[in-house]
């Protein structure tokens, strides 16, 4: 709809191809490219839209749209803007020294006093008289490669009795990690007053499965969670990061796989993202699946609890794959035990269905209105 309709217009609509719809995406991106400016000179204007947000937005939506060659020309249109680059250090990017960054293309402005949001208290844990809401899955914590930037699979230097040692710093940027076993403690908690300790039988405020507020998975959330809203829980003021640079450089890569181009920029583009938190340089003439696995596993781990998985997996089509079954919790070994325990958290069992669960139901309110919406199979 690009009008406004009456009511009886709207009841006489049929649904758009999808093909359309992002044909009109596309084109509305297009057009507004040349009244953004690629910066602000006031301040007053900090956080409004800029090219490189609609072009990198644009990017991103030909990537959801499987538009890779488009989806790959505004992804390099924003690298060769020469406005945006990686911030150093990754563990700052979500904290508030990192606002406004070079990496930052478009956020979610927030100020404490101003206009806060309740962050800590809602995902901080219990041990803190925070309340936990949100847990990790052992998907995503295995996702993070060693330090030589090899799968855990795949390295002989990885201890599963010491699983969070020499790992990806991105992993402890972005996970409260629990302890392991009674040698090897968890998180600091921001109190100082003890370690972030969800073992059954440890006794502690954030014991995994005592009430339905510790954590259900052993993990807790660490990014955005700054030790600096501690004492004020519900006062919290970091803008909350919507694109950033480094999606820009893995969408690229992405795109350019997707679409048979694969050069060196690719893994130029790669190593540029991997390099930030040590790893060495790719070894150029993968295969496209080998390649594909890289690069999909760096946006699991790159963007973790950043809100794109989701949609990565839908995308992807791999909902039916990682999407079902019980959810997995952390590993452990009990106190005063010696032998290691996987936990699975018992509340949930996921089902997805690939021949329906791609696409959301038709409202019955907008089918009832309009008899023309048909429905998606399944529903």
């Amino acid at each position: 709809m690009t009008n406004t309709l009456n009511v009886d217009e709207a009841a006489e609509l049929t649904r758009t191809p999808v093909d359309q719809i992002w044909d009109f995406v596309y084109a509305e991106l297009t057009d507004i490219e040349d009244v953004l400016p690629p910066d602000y000179s006031d301040p007053n204007d900090k956080g409004r839209v800029t090219l490189g947000a609609a072009l990198a937005l644009k990017a991103r939506a030909m990537l959801y749209a499987g538009r890779h060659t488009e989806a790959a020309a505004a992804a390099k249109q924003v690298m060769d803007l020469n406005v945006y680059s990686l911030h150093p250090s990754y563990a700052d990017l979500f904290s508030y020294g990192g606002q406004g960054n070079s990496e930052v293309i478009f956020d979610h402005q927030y100020s404490k006093d101003i206009f806060s949001y309740p962050f800590y208290q809602q995902n901080g844990p219990l041990g803190i008289n925070a309340q936990g809401n949100m847990a990790v899955t052992r998907n995503l914590v295995d996702a993070y490669p060693t330090a030589n930037g090899l799968p855990i699979t795949m390295d002989n230097a990885y201890n599963e009795f010491d699983p969070y040692r020499n790992r990806d710093p991105r992993l402890a940027a972005t996970v409260y990690l629990p302890a392991f076993s009674d040698a090897i403690p968890g998180d600091m908690l921001d109190d100082g007053s003890e370690d972030f300790d969800p073992r059954p039988g440890s006794g502690t405020a954030d014991e995994i499965n005592v009430d339905y507020q510790r954590t259900k998975t052993g993990f807790g959330v660490r990014k955005y969670l700054q030790e600096e809203d501690y004492t004020d829980r519900t006062n919290c003021g970091t803008n909350f990061i919507l694109i950033r640079y480094a999606d820009v450089l893995l969408m690229y890569a992405e795109a350019m796989l997707e679409s048979n181009q694969v050069d060196a920029s690719v893994y130029d583009a790669l190593d540029e993202v991997r390099a930030r938190v040590g790893f060495p340089a790719l070894t150029r003439g993968q295969s496209m699946d080998d390649l594909r696995e890289i690069i999909r596993n760096e946006r699991m781990a790159e963007f973790g609890l950043e809100g794109l998985r989701l949609f990565d997996i839908r995308r992807w089509r791999i909902a039916e794959d990682v999407m079902t079954g019980t959810i997995p919790g952390f590993r452990y070994i009990e106190p005063g035990e010696s032998d290691i325990v996987e936990y699975d958290y018992p509340g949930v069992v996921r089902v997805f269905d690939p021949a329906r669960d791609y696409l959301w139901p038709i409202p019955f309110s907008e089918t009832t209105l309009n008899s023309n919406l048909s429905q998606n199979d399944g529903y």
